[in-house]
Order: structure tokens, then sequence, then C-alpha cells
């Protein structure tokens, strides 16, 4: 069996809410002891004049505990990062943010944060970052498709037409469906993307770099970097380091130790720079470091290190006139069990705006004054275990924003439906959620009826898409097995590219 997520990755994803932890400060946990570390000098452009803002792309592995969880945290810790998109979480994001000691996280981002974080409400790609009472950065955190990899191809013989077509297929459509609604900000608010993005630059792969690794056997314009330039994007290690091969910047495969059990990279991966963070608006990358294990070309070292993927962090000085996040109105907790207080944040309400929260069927449950940055408690006792609209309404009435909540039947948990307890051979199989955590990557997987997931082959599957409710149709536009032969089977909501199953229905096929 394959990596069992290798192939389930997509881009991008949708943002509501966020979590926010009241805790102390505490510790790392996790297992393993406290780790060596060491800081290299920093590479600086200029000197920082105004509000600065450190920022670490980590891809941490399979949820960070392959090696040690602990030394994920010191290897934040010591990054000196304020805000950190986490990759490959697969449900850590608020261990991170409890052992970081940290308030703010966002699950279905991966994004955790000392600053406060704004949702962007709607089917949005982005949060907002607070780092200064009315002055946001807004954030993205991506994760693209890792197969078929692109420098695979090359070093495996491919043209790079062959190459190229593997990238517009593949990558290009989840990079662009995460810039669309950046590229729908005021221009003049600073917004970052950040994350693994699973392809090389076009700034590394030039034809002045030919044969410094055995892959790059001819130039590559990578598109999805291009992309990402062309939306008005600064490649902010490359902006500080423009020579490839002189500062190469190399961040997969890390060398992290060996596993006896499970996955590794192979010995002879071809070792590149995929992890980013760009930067667009009135925001200046002022110095960057790598962190990852102790090796000559990394700034910051963890001993041992922890992960498949090397960090990446940058300073960055804002530099323009700060500009307050757009009205939005969000809950804290997408899913409130019934009896439960809805919590609901305002940020940048106008004067004299209104909260309503209403029923699936348009009655009125609730409604109050709002000023901006307030944070309303509202009592559930007696509402329906359905969804409901909360709206941010303007002094004439008017609806400015709005958002979703879904109440639960108290102790219900995720609730799974098949529209069929017996499908025909070959017949669409449609499984329907309600009351899902909506992690960044939970997701749906077709199982022989009971078998366990942790040691089982999937047969077919789809990600969820980040959402609290919804339906899948599997079939054979699906990945995976189809059409399903004759037998019994269960379907499975997984969390987070993981295996812990959160709800369960059963079908057969006939």
């Amino acid at each position: 069996m394959e990596r069992p997520w290798y192939a389930r990755r997509i881009g991008g994803i949708a943002l509501v809410p966020l979590v926010t932890l009241v805790l102390a400060a505490c510790g790392a946990g996790g297992e393993g002891s406290e780790a060596p570390v060491t800081v290299a000098e920093t590479v600086t452009a200029t000197e920082p004049v105004g509000p600065v803002l450190s920022v670490l792309t980590l891809n941490v592995e399979y949820g960070g505990r392959l090696v040690s969880f602990d030394n994920v945290i010191a290897a934040i810790r010591l990054s000196g990062a304020q805000i950190v998109g986490i990759n490959e979480a697969q449900g850590s994001t608020a261990d991170v943010a409890a052992a970081l000691g940290w308030r703010h996280y966002d699950p279905r981002s991966g994004i955790v944060s000392q600053l406060p974080l704004i949702p962007a409400g709607g089917d949005t790609r982005h949060v907002f970052v607070e780092v200064e009472p009315g002055r946001v950065v807004a954030v993205a955190n991506a994760h693209l498709t890792s197969d078929p990899y692109g420098p695979d191809l090359v070093a495996a013989g491919e043209d790079v037409a062959a190459v190229l077509a593997n990238e517009m297929d593949l990558r290009v459509p989840e990079v662009e469906a995460v810039l669309a609604p950046l590229e729908g900000l005021d221009p003049e608010l600073p917004r970052l993307l950040i994350g693994d993005l699973n392809s090389p630059s076009h700034r590394d792969w030039t034809a002045a770099a030919v044969g410094i690794r055995p892959q790059v056997r001819y130039p590559v314009a990578w598109p999805v970097t291009t992309i990402v330039e062309a939306a008005g994007f600064v490649d902010t290690y490359r902006a500080l380091l423009p020579d490839p091969v002189a500062d190469a910047g190399l961040t997969w495969p890390a060398g992290r130790p060996a596993l006896d059990e499970g996955w590794n990279p192979p010995a002879d991966a071809p070792v590149d720079r995929i992890d980013y963070v760009f930067s667009a608006g009135p925001i200046e990358p002022i110095a960057v470091r790598i962190v990852g294990e102790v090796a000559p070309d990394v700034d910051v070292t963890v001993d041992p290190w922890p992960t498949d993927h090397r960090g990446v962090v940058v300073d960055l000085r804002l530099t323009g006139r700060a500009i307050a996040a757009p009205p939005t109105v969000a809950p804290e907790r997408l899913v409130v069990p019934v009896g439960d207080p809805l919590v609901v944040r305002v940020a940048s309400a106008p004067a004299g705006a209104r909260l309503r929260v209403e029923a699936e069927d348009g009655a009125v449950r609730a409604e109050t004054n709002v000023a901006d940055g307030a944070l309303l408690e509202i009592a559930t006792t007696g509402w329906a275990p359905t969804e409901h609209r909360l709206r941010l309404l303007g002094d004439d009435g008017r609806s400015i924003t709005d958002s979703s909540v879904w109440l639960t039947a108290p102790g219900a948990g995720v609730s799974l439906t098949s529209t069929q307890a017996v499908y025909a051979a070959g017949s669409p199989v449609r499984i329907g959620w309600y009351g899902a955590p909506a992690n960044r990557w939970d997701w749906i997987g077709i199982y022989p009826r009971g078998a366990d997931p942790t040691s089982a082959d999937y047969l077919t599957w789809s990600y969820t898409g980040a959402s609290v409710a919804g339906e899948v149709v599997l079939d054979g536009a699906a990945k995976g097995t189809w059409p399903l032969p004759a037998g019994r089977y269960s379907a499975y909501l997984l969390l987070d590219d993981g295996y812990e199953i959160a709800g369960r229905v059963d079908f057969a096929v006939k």
C-alpha cells in the first residue's frame, strides 16, 4: 500500500471560524527530550523601522509525531515566528497551539498564531491576522497535490512539455483557487501566501542552475510559482537571496532520522525548494532563515529534526497604512450542541450594526446590537439541531455579511447517512454528513464492512471540503476502486488526512 494520504492531497481550503484557546503558556507535548538547538546568523536586507512580522511555513509530516512532537515545538520556538502555517497537521493544529501556549489557531487552515485571528467569512481560503488594533494582514496557507511530482518526472526522463502539462492539470487549478479570494482584497492590504506547494520555482530552474543537482536537466518555467508572481506576489526567499546556485534554499527532503516502520523519502529523491513564503502589497521581506536538521545550509537547527521538510521563516516589515479587516461575523465554534452558548465574534462592524441569527426556515432566533470587536454569547436552548445563519445587518437593515453555525443534539456526534441501504452494481454511492469538525483534510473513505482503516486499504474516497455538513457522490470520477464489487461496505468520516473514525454508515452493493 502506498503512503496512505500521499495521493489524496489537494490544494486550498475554505475558512470560516476560528478557535481560541485560553490557557497559560505550557511546555511542549509529545515524546522526546529537549532538543539541542543552534541559531545561525540571519540574512538581513534592511533594518526594520516599522511593524515586523515573523512567519514560518512548516510541513510537520503526519501530525509531527513520527520522530518527536517536542522537537516540532522547539523548531517553531527557535524560529522566532509569530505566525505558523502547518501542513500535514493531521488533527494536531490545536495541540501545536497548546504546546506553544498560543491562544489563536484555526484547524481549517492549519494556522497557529501569537496574534489574534479574524475569520475571513464565507467560502474563502484565508484568515486575517491582527497585527495591532485596526491593522491586519491576510494569510493563506496552501498545500498542493504531491504526486505526480514534477522533479520526479524530469529525473525519469520526461521532456519539458510533459512536465508542464502535469503541472497545468494538477497543481495550477489548485493554486488559482487559493489566489482568487486574495486577489479580490484591497490592493493596499498586505497579503501572504505560505505553504508546501510541491513545486519547484521558475527562479531556481534557470539556465545557470542546470546540472547543480542531478534532476535539474534543463530550465523549467514552473507554472505554479510563475502564476503566484503574476498575481503580484514576491518570492521572499529569492527576493533576499536571488542566486539559486549560491543559495539553493532546499527544503525537501530534510535529513530527519529514518523510520524503522513507515515511509521514508527515497535515497535518490530529487532535493528541491518547494516550501514558500510569498508576500504581496505593502509588506517587505527583511530577513530569511531555513529551519531544519544540523547541516551547512541550515540557519536554525534542531537535532534530531522531526519531519521530512525543512521550514522557512521570513521576517517582514509592514510599510503601508493600517487597514482593518472587512466586516465579518463568525461563530467561535462551527458546531454547537443545543443548550450550549453560541459565541459569535464580530469584526469591523459599522455604527448601528445588528446581529441576527436565523433558523433554516428564516425564523429569527436572536437579534441584538453589535459593536466592532464584539464577542457575543447567545443562548440556544430550544433551538432546532440544524444549520443557522449569522447575519450582520447595517443600520438600514441590509445584510453586510453572513456565515453559518450548525446546531446538534447534545451528545449527537457526527452523523453519516447513505441515500440507499443497497446500491445496484455500478450506481453512484451518495454519502452525507452532519456535525463534522471541518478539519482541513477530513475525508470520506469506503472500506469493506467494519474494516480497521489504520490497517486496511480504502477502496475509494473523497475529501469533505472542510465542511460541517454536506454530501459526496462516489462514482467513476472518484479516486480508487470503481465500480465497487458486490459486497458489504462501511463509509467512514476520517479526520484530517488521518485514520481516526468520526462517523460511520454501512451499505451494500448487489
